[in-house]
């Protein structure tokens, strides 16, 4: 007999417009021979998770398929063709296809929305599929957000549990909440509480971050592995933003306990800065002799960063949040250039200016409070993004609806003459715009990059950051 304390129990907040979908008085799926996969998408707090929202994770087959908008508009569940669900069985359950989908979908989520569990659609063959699957998706949904911030230290294992919402298609019967726990190896499931919740508002914090870490590279790093070294070049820098301390309106916050609808009860808007310590050994990397060099990379540019969380969050949840997003910004910068680099087979040179993607958000109002976004390359028309949305969220969006002057161009010229100057000094350097970035803006696209130089140079050290925050609240619109 196993017993569980209710007050100890976790508790998952669903947005009501999902009730239908979790209580399973709303179903769309004729067969209960196919097992249907979403992602829960919220915010993770000490002992609540909100859910906002919950994304499709589509098949993986390539003909026939589909979607149809669910009556409820907060989600988007995949449906193929009747004659093709008896084949597409093996396909929508396999470990690695919903993995694939996660891998992509976290990419697009800003900071302190997370994955935070499956929806599992199905009769009989849910229940089965939970078993076959032992838990292992689940944990591969969980290491998939912590390696997004290995580059960092303090937010590595911060995931220890998800939730499934196991909903039996077309039989009436109600939908089950459980959450897995991850603290015992195995993972298993156990009871939840949850409700159901009208008019939560959520919090928007925006930042751009000018960024500049330098590193040398040790020779034990494989040589031309560019995603190696980017990640080796940018700790020091991640570690300093974790380390950092939030200022709001120019004054640190004693009670970082306190609501973020208290912070702001006396304007909506609030201006806040990341203050490091500039006299910490931390700024400058391990010294490294010069015969076990293998080069020195460069990181320069400005990032757009974004935290979304509840009024009811903390500061302190806040603050975690919006750091959390900017580890999770560079780490996809360069896990997507990296996988750009595999394609094209660049051959390595001494000497390489690398151009990462910029960072593009869009809202998915009035489907839901939050943001989106994803990253696009140079001369990226942005058609992948808009099929990508499409796909996971239901919305058709255009161009137009993209913000795309978040940040800001460092020309390559400029980076380069960084590698003669002095860096020990004490003003950042200047952003500047290229002639290309001038010919994006008149084409309604401006550019903006996070310059990577990689060279054989050995040089000083220095990590500079400039940030200018602005809080703004948005109630959630039905």
């Amino acid at each position: 007999l196993t017993i569980f304390r209710l007050d100890k129990m976790s508790t998952l907040i669903i947005d009501k417009r999902l009730e239908p979908f979790a209580t399973g008085s709303l179903t769309r799926f004729g067969s209960d021979s196919v097992v249907q996969i979403g992602f829960l998408l919220g915010f993770e707090s000490v002992s609540t998770t909100y859910v906002c929202y919950i994304a499709a994770c589509p098949d993986q087959s390539q003909d026939g398929e589909h979607f149809e908008e669910m009556d409820n508009s907060l989600v988007a569940i995949f449906e193929t063709n009747d004659e093709r669900k008896a084949d597409n069985v093996s396909k929508l359950t396999t470990k690695q296809w919903i993995y694939s989908q996660a891998r992509q979908l976290i990419r697009m989520l800003p900071g302190g929305i997370e994955i935070v569990g499956l929806y599992v659609v199905g009769s009989e063959l849910s229940v089965d599929w939970t078993e076959l699957m032992n838990l292992s998706v689940f944990n591969k949904i969980r290491k998939l957000r912590n390696r997004h911030y290995s580059a960092g230290s303090q937010f590595t294992d911060n995931a220890t549990q998800l939730f499934l919402i196991n909903v039996p298609d077309g039989s009436g019967r109600s939908g089950s909440v459980r959450v897995v726990n991850f603290s015992n190896n195995p993972a298993y499931l156990v009871p939840c509480k949850f409700l159901f919740r009208n008019h939560v508002e959520w919090c928007r914090c925006s930042v751009q971050l000018f960024i500049r870490s330098d590193a040398f590279l040790p020779v034990e790093i494989e040589t031309w592995n560019f995603f190696k070294k980017f990640l080796y070049a940018v700790r020091s820098a991640c570690i300093q933003i974790e380390d950092s301390k939030i200022h709001f309106n120019g004054r640190p916050v004693d009670d970082d306990g306190q609501s973020v609808s208290h912070l702001m009860e006396a304007d909506r808007g609030i201006e806040a800065s990341i203050v490091l310590n500039e006299s910490s050994e931390a700024f400058e990397t391990d010294q490294v002799e010069v015969d076990a060099c293998c080069g020195k990379m460069s990181i320069q540019g400005v990032i757009a960063c974004e935290a979304w969380v509840p009024a009811t969050a903390s500061v302190k949840e806040l603050v975690a949040s919006l750091k959390k997003d900017i580890l999770r910004s560079v780490y996809v910068r360069g896990e997507l250039h990296y996988e750009g680099l595999m394609v094209g087979e660049l051959e390595p040179e001494p000497n390489v200016v690398h151009q990462l993607p910029r960072r593009v958000f869009t809202s998915l109002r009035p489907r839901s409070a939050i943001s989106i976004c994803d990253y696009l390359f140079e001369n990226d028309p942005g058609l992948e993004t808009v099929e990508a949305i499409k796909e996971f969220f239901m919305v058709e969006l255009s161009l137009k609806r993209f913000n795309t002057d978040r940040e800001s161009l460092v020309s390559a010229e400029r980076l380069l003459s960084c590698i003669q100057e002095d860096y020990l000094q004490d003003k950042p350097v200047e952003v500047e715009t290229s002639k290309q970035a001038e010919q994006n803006v008149d084409q309604g696209m401006p550019a903006s990059y996070l310059i990577l130089s990689l060279s054989i140079c050995v040089v000083s050290v220095i990590l500079f950051y400039i940030v200018k925050t602005v809080f703004s609240a948005d109630a959630e619109k039905e």
